[in-house]
């Protein structure tokens, strides 16, 4: 099936519950849109802190979409068209993806199947992306599903649904099953899962991405060490022949150690300035190493579904 542009967007404005002001057959797609969705595609952060200062209520937004660049809008409208690669069309995709993360879907049977009234078991359903991170990534997607009424894992539990034909259509409240697992108890079920499915991961990516971290923050300390060593003997032998020079006659002796005393303070302050410049370069400089290497897990949930099947 090829993507539309105009199919998905109007979709997405139904299923948000806005007010379609135009006609089906119109060119120019005119729609008001409810406020929680203006406040996602307007970006408008100063207004909205404004009108709920004030307790105002605010206007809706009515928007003028054309996908088609042969459109002509009328002088009256301030019409935007709509493209894949549109900021107005990539406000809509993020919006959808933090609105779209859970769904409910049922197995099909055609009308006059013997399994057309069969009672479908309620199941759960959770795409993720589990990403090993340490100076290199590797990501994993991984599916998991759960009955609710048993409490029975399925890994790659996607692959063998998307097998099933699946509708948005709902069937007879009788023909659904109940669960007897609430939907926490069925999470920390899954959780418990998950972490067994990471320390089945071979650790040796972690183990290399700590080695590589030692091996760079030995670098860094060894370049900074050397550095704050030569500084600290310059300051130490500045000092000393300071110390060492003496006043020649007693007319010139207050006049003389008193302006050996601001060099030596002023090179000293420049010195020690640049000691605790580099000390801050290095902490800095070992904390963004630790933080690129150190190996971790992050886990990522992009999908949640409730599938009702036989």
């Amino acid at each position: 099936m090829t993507f539309s542009t105009d199919h998905y967007v109007k979709r997405y404005f139904e299923a948000v519950n806005s007010e379609i002001i135009s006609d089906k057959n119109s060119q120019i797609f005119s729609v008001k849109i409810p406020i929680d969705v203006d406040k996602e595609l307007t970006h408008r952060p100063y207004y909205w802190m404004y009108i709920e200062s004030l307790g105002q209520q605010p206007e809706p937004t009515t928007l003028h979409l054309a996908f088609d660049p042969k459109v002509d809008p009328p002088d009256d409208i301030d019409c935007e068209l709509i493209t894949l690669g549109s900021i107005r069309f990539h406000n809509i995709l993020n919006s959808a993806r933090r609105r779209g993360k859970i769904g409910k879907l049922y197995q099909y049977f055609p009308p006059k199947s013997q399994l057309s009234r069969s009672i479908l078991r309620p199941y759960l359903l959770i795409n993720m992306r589990v990403s090993l991170i340490a100076d290199k990534t590797q990501d994993h997607l991984y599916s998991l599903g759960i009955n609710l009424e048993n409490g029975q894992l399925y890994r790659n539990f996607y692959n063998n649904v998307k097998m099933f034909p699946l509708t948005e259509v709902n069937p007879h409240a009788s023909l659904l099953g109940q669960p007897s697992i609430s939907f926490d108890s069925a999470i920390s079920i899954m959780e418990e899962d998950l972490c067994n499915y990471v320390t089945e991961f071979d650790n040796q990516w972690a183990a290399q991405a700590s080695n590589n971290m030692i091996e760079e923050i030995g670098q860094i300390e060894s370049y900074y060490d050397s550095q704050l060593l030569d500084l600290q003997k310059k300051l130490t032998d500045i000092t000393n022949n300071l110390d060492d020079v003496t006043c020649k006659s007693d007319d010139c002796k207050d006049q003389i150690c008193q302006s050996e005393e601001t060099i030596e303070n002023r090179i000293d302050l420049e010195i020690i300035n640049e000691i605790d410049l580099l000390n801050f370069e290095k902490r800095q400089r070992i904390d963004e190493v630790k933080w690129q290497f150190s190996p971790r897990v992050e886990i990522s949930p992009y999908s949640m579904v409730m599938i009702y099947m036989v």
